[in-house]
């Protein structure tokens, strides 16, 4: 069985891995504004910025993403309220990435999972990041345990 970089293998599981560079880097940003907040003598600030950053936090701790092969389902949960999104394996219709730029500066670049419920087509995101090429590379470990499990997903 080979070793992949995004993902843990737990028996029939696969777990992606923590990513934490883009939480990292947003967390510094809060907190340098909350202590500019404390040396500016703006109470507000710093508590404002201490909140949001504790929000941040709790929001990238629930981060998941799991293949579970014996389920035959992939597992997301993104975001401080959401819900599971339980997407069966054999109800993927295809993977995107969607990449925003702002000003020809790439701020974020996300893949997206479309798969059918109930006939109709529903999109869940999976991961989101920088780099076109991280993506991509976490697009293809995905593909590859998704076809371990007997499916063949389309990009």
């Amino acid at each position: 069985m080979k070793g992949y970089r995004y993902f843990t293998e737990q028996r029939n599981q696969y777990v992606m891995n923590r990513r934490y560079g883009f939480a990292l880097f947003i967390s510094i940003i809060l907190a340098v504004s909350g202590f500019g907040g404390y040396v500016g003598n703006m109470p507000w600030v710093m508590w404002m910025a201490a909140g949001v950053t504790m929000l941040f936090l709790v929001s990238i701790g629930r981060e998941s993403t799991v293949i579970d092969l014996a389920q035959r389902e992939m597992v997301l949960t993104k975001g401080l309220f959401a819900r599971k999104t339980i997407v069966p394996l054999d109800a993927i219709l295809q993977f995107e990435m969607v990449r925003v730029t702002h000003t020809l500066i790439t701020v974020n670049t996300s893949l997206n999972v479309w798969y059918s419920r109930d006939g109709k087509p529903k999109v869940a995101m999976v991961c989101n990041g920088i780099t076109r090429r991280a993506m991509q590379n976490l697009l293809n470990e995905i593909e590859e345990i998704i076809k371990h499990a007997g499916h063949s997903a389309t990009v």
